[in-house]
């Protein structure tokens, strides 16, 4: 999720956790402990581009730095916060908790996060939330405000807290119906058009759950499509895309090529754009693809030019981001 939406949810966390020892001190120290395993950004400071993909959500995303991080935390704050009433193992806890919730709700995008780093680069991604949803995120921040500007002893706080993330994970559970739907759907129609699949995901589109981007893996390249649960019709329209790996067989740059590929995790295309050979990762959708099928993806990396990729997936996402194209977002999320 969004830094700011993890700041939120720490902060909330930190309120019911240790709200009453810590006053709102716990609120800070929430949103501290729950932002801590963002600090791989830095990664990108000393690693080349194709590698910092890897390095963010990876080993700072793993059980095995939780596990490290709480027990190194806990011994610090115990001796920062000595004139506060909890014990090591509550520390422990709490620091756990708070990264615990970050790997849980980073899990949900299409990212993915290295849980069993360094033991596998296997990703988890449950593929039920846009990184930013502003529906998910509006209550925890709205509640975030309330426990900041009301004095500790206010009686309704306890019921911010608690009402916001019960909001908030009623919204988790319906993302997941809403993908159950989408996936349904999207098997009846592989089966009607007989297509043999090796494998396939759907995503939600940008701000919501009800408008899904479906990606279908085929031998030769991907069938890509949109489907919102409003649909009067469960056929989804596919296009067509080579994978056009022939592309790349000479390209010199082993490793970055490697590394591009793991991070994609195998859902890629090879292509031209302005004239310059790009590498394609399919899973972060294409740019207002809702609304124009001929769209770029919004992960493009220039294969050739490595020095053009600084904010590789911001570049994308929000180069279609206006009135027109929200207009037709929201038109597709009613259905067609």
């Amino acid at each position: 999720m969004d830094s700011l939406t993890h700041i939120a949810i720490g902060a909330i966390i930190g309120e019911l956790y240790a709200g009453k020892s810590l006053g709102k001190k716990a609120l800070v120290i929430g949103a501290v402990f729950q932002s801590i395993p963002d600090i791989d950004f830095v990664s990108s400071l000393f690693v080349s581009p194709s590698a910092s993909l890897l390095a963010h959500r990876g080993f700072t995303h793993s059980f095995l730095f939780l596990i490290i991080l709480s027990l190194v935390l806990a011994i610090a704050a115990r001796k920062w916060f000595r004139d506060f009433d909890l014990s090591f193992i509550s520390w422990t806890v709490f620091v756990s908790l708070e990264v615990l919730v970050h790997l849980l709700l980073d899990s949900l995008n299409v990212y993915g996060v290295g849980w069993l780093e360094p033991f596998s680069h296997v990703r988890i991604s449950l593929h039920s939330l846009f990184v930013m949803d502003p529906f998910f995120s509006a209550i925890l921040g709205v509640a975030f405000f309330v426990l900041i500007l009301h004095r500790h002893t206010h009686r309704y706080r306890f019921n911010w807290a608690v009402g916001s993330l019960f909001i908030s994970f009623l919204y988790v559970c319906m993302s997941f119906l809403n993908h159950g739907i989408v996936n349904k759907r999207l098997q009846s129609t592989l089966s009607a058009q007989n297509i043999s699949s090796q494998r396939y995901f759907s995503t939600p589109t940008e701000f919501n759950i009800f408008l899904w981007y479906c990606v279908v893996e085929v031998d030769s390249g991907y069938y890509i499509g949109y489907s919102s649960v409003f649909d009067s019709e469960s056929f989804i329209q596919f296009y067509f895309f080579p994978r056009n790996e022939d592309r790349i067989a000479n390209y010199s740059n082993v490793e970055e090529r490697s590394n591009l590929v793991r991070f994609s995790q195998g859902y890629y295309t090879i292509d031209h754009l302005e004239g310059q050979l790009i590498f394609n990762d399919l899973r972060f959708g294409r740019e207002a693809g809702w609304q124009n099928d001929q769209a770029p993806f919004t992960f493009h990396y220039y294969l050739e030019h490595p020095s053009k990729n600084s904010g590789r997936l911001q570049r994308g996402r929000w180069a279609q981001l206006n009135r027109s194209n929200l207009a037709a977002l929201v038109q597709r999320i009613k259905g067609n």
